[in-house]
């Protein structure tokens, strides 16, 4: 219960921050694209598919 309390809290957070989100919804895919791209632009080879 706790993880989706600060998951809906991030999620709001990054919603209302204008210059990321244009105003639109936040998924969990496009954190996952993000966090994809970090790691990939590191020279690493891991990939997250899922939070779960």
């Amino acid at each position: 219960f706790l993880w989706q309390l600060m998951r809906y809290n991030i999620l709001h957070l990054l919603k209302n921050l204008p210059r990321h989100s244009s105003g639109r919804e936040i998924t969990d895919s496009d954190i996952l694209r993000w966090a994809n791209a970090k790691v990939k632009s590191s020279a690493r080879n891991s990939r997250m598919e899922c939070f779960k």
